[in-house]
């Protein structure tokens, strides 16, 4: 026995969070609480990758200039994106205790999720001024996909938190 409610209640039926080896005892598992805390891992991980695709992006633009102030200021610019992420970290260690970071979380991911689409609009209308700052080929993919990635990361948060809203309407109904 790993853990005992003296394995059974006082009216005989078994305690349901007593842990058993034995294998004629099962305790169900609660699959919707697991997809939702996959989900804030998943966010939290596309999350904290996202600085580094915002880096990528506007060292290929030409806004660092190798270690000086543009540098710095490209850094003091990216850090605050580590924010979203420690939240759906912390959401996926104990969402429950941890609610108060949703709106937090909610604010950053749509927020951001706002500003790159009002970013990449103009690209899609015009793609040149891209291509130009990109110095073309090569420049331009990995522009994208760094754009493409930091879109991902934003859009999994979002999911993760309006699905998790879904799922915890359902649970309360």
């Amino acid at each position: 026995m790993w853990a005992t409610c003296n394995d059974y209640s006082p009216l005989g039926e078994e305690c349901e969070h007593a842990l058993s080896i034995d294998p004629t005892r099962r305790q169900s598992l609660d699959w919707s609480d697991m997809k939702r805390r996959t989900r804030y891992l998943a966010a939290g991980i596309l999350a904290a990758a996202k600085p580094f695709f915002l880096g990528a992006l506007a060292i290929r633009l030409g806004l660092g200039d190798s270690g000086g102030t543009a540098s710095q200021v490209l850094r003091y610019m990216i850090f605050p994106q580590i924010v979203p992420a420690a939240c759906f970290f912390l959401m996926y260690r104990d969402e429950t205790l941890l609610k108060p970071l949703r709106p937090l979380a909610a604010i950053y991911a749509f927020g951001s999720l706002i500003l790159l689409a009002l970013l990449v609009l103009p690209i899609l209308k015009d793609p040149r001024p891209l291509i130009l700052a990109s110095g073309g080929g090569p420049g331009v993919v990995w522009n994208l996909a760094a754009i493409a990635g930091a879109l991902l990361a934003d859009l999994s948060g979002a999911l993760a938190l309006v699905s998790d809203r879904h799922v915890t309407a359902d649970k309360e109904s």
